[in-house]
């Protein structure tokens, strides 16, 4: 009898055991399913999110591309609805716009508003919500702050306006006018950032044409670089729109492209200027102007001391005559003196010839350092950026727009110099040249080096309602998720 009690006993046990296992395995599978139900729920929300974030970006796209064109319809004057309108602005469709799918199946919806950034004046900021429907709406908020600007300032280098007729002048060594001159005999020309010619290129990096036994004796240059390089995070571009030749490049290869119109200037909406007017045979007044003929000089520091106190500086010739400017490094290279008036040129007076032939600024020892970010405009004649001479800084970048709205206006940049910006120049020919040339080895391989690199730092910085017209772009400057 006890043996089957024992018997009992233990079978009684396993039964227990084995409906307590049974038991928290069905606790287990009834846990693991919830969670894998919550789960899938979490998952379809945060699709059906990024869905929502998705058709609400779509909707900033949407507004962006309709402002692109019809900006001067919707703000005229580039009045933007006030910053301090109630809630996000004013809306910028009359209904919520339907967002399909490439079957033409409904997608959501979004709305959007528009109004003048209160943290970024000059900014349109745009609101859009982006609606999921369905048995669970979903919706999702996305804030962009849209700087509207011409398309040309979003450009390292830019050369030739398609609206200007160019003659190709006497001594031009190209057959196609409007053209990129990059040479690098001897040395580097570097450019970082989008470039666009309406136009041609041409690069020559050969060593030779001085070499001993050549023209002149002289010494030989050895081979260069020319390299067109993206900036970190962008894939930028090279693009012309008339043929290219020469020798291939670093880096970005150049391709054709289509034309891109330029902004007018109004020299008359720039605001705390002073007016340097120089005559037939005279110097302007304040310190350190010397004049030999129509060629005028000052340097850097006495140009500072003159013209610091403003935010710019227009220089008009009134005589017909073909007047050169040039402005002097007054300090070293490795301690420059700093100028920070923009120069405007505002051209001849309608019916006279030229008067502003040439502005020139000469180093080592010159940093120019604009505070409105605007560097050079000019109407007329050629510019130069001599060796040495350093235009803006990484983060403080400066616009140099030799705009041709008076004659064509050419642009050159000798080796050693160093501009962070834009360039954009309205030219039969712009002229880079990296080689060295000057004493002939006399210079390290640094100072035979032409850089220019992109830097918007100037957007933020321009004076309000300057230039009008062109072709434009949109630079988002913020992006935020509600």
């Amino acid at each position: 009898m006890g043996s089957r009690w024992d018997i009992r006993n233990e079978g009684g046990a396993a039964l227990i055991i084995a409906l307590g296992v049974m038991s928290i395995m069905i606790i287990i599978g009834i846990t693991v399913t919830a969670l894998a139900l919550n789960s899938n729920r979490t998952v379809a929300h945060d699709i059906r999110l990024t869905e929502a974030q998705n058709v609400a970006e779509a909707g900033v796209d949407d507004a962006i591309a309709v402002t692109l064109s019809n900006y001067n319809d919707l703000y005229p004057g580039g009045s933007y609805p006030s910053a301090n309108h109630q809630g996000d602005g004013e809306p910028f469709f009359e209904q919520p716009q339907r967002l399909d799918d490439a079957q033409g199946n409904e997608v959501g919806t979004y709305q959007v508003w528009t109004k003048e950034d209160p943290d970024r004046p000059g900014n349109v900021l745009i609101t859009s919500i982006g609606t999921m429907d369905g048995t669970n709406l979903q919706t999702s908020t996305v804030r962009v702050s849209v700087k509207y600007t011409a398309k040309v300032f979003d450009y390292a280098l830019f050369v030739g306006d398609p609206e200007q007729t160019y003659d190709n002048p006497s001594g031009f060594s190209g057959d196609c006018v409007p053209e990129l001159n990059a040479k690098a005999e001897g040395g580097n020309v570097d450019i970082t950032g989008n470039v666009h010619v309406n136009g041609c290129i041409q690069i020559n990096t050969s060593g030779g044409g001085m070499g001993h036994g050549g023209r002149g004796g002289g010494m030989h240059h050895n081979q260069g670089t020319v390299s067109f390089l993206s900036r970190d995070g962008y894939t930028d571009t090279v693009t012309y729109t008339d043929t290219y030749s020469g020798d291939t490049p670093d880096g970005n290869q150049p391709t054709q492209g289509d034309e891109i119109a330029f902004p007018t200037v109004d020299f008359d909406s720039f605001d705390n200027v002073v007016n340097v007017d120089i005559s037939s045979n005279s110097v302007p007044s304040g310190v350190g102007w010397s004049r030999h003929g129509n060629n005028l000089s000052i340097s850097a520091e006495d140009f500072q001391t003159n013209y610091g106190s403003y935010d710019a500086v227009s220089i008009r010739g009134v005589s017909n005559a073909e007047l050169e400017i040039e402005i002097t490094g007054s300090g070293s290279s490795n301690n420059p003196w700093v100028i920070t008036p923009s120069i405007l040129l505002p051209g001849r007076n309608s019916g006279s010839e030229s008067t502003i032939k040439e502005l020139e600024l000469t180093g080592p020892g010159l940093s120019y350092q604009p505070t409105n970010g605007i560097a050079i405009v000019s109407a007329e004649g050629e510019v130069e950026v001599g060796h040495g001479v350093v235009v803006g800084a990484p983060g403080a970048g400066a616009l140099i727009y030799v705009t041709g709205q008076q004659q064509e206006s050419e642009f050159e940049v000798e080796e050693g110099a160093e501009i962070y910006g834009s360039v954009i120049v309205s030219s039969n020919e712009v002229e880079l040249e990296g080689s060295g040339g000057r004493g002939c080895g006399h210079h390290n391989n640094q100072d035979k080096q032409v850089s220019i690199s992109y830097d918007p730092a100037f957007l933020d910085s321009m004076p309000y309602g300057w230039w009008s017209g062109g072709d434009l772009t949109a630079v988002k400057e913020n992006f935020e998720r509600g």
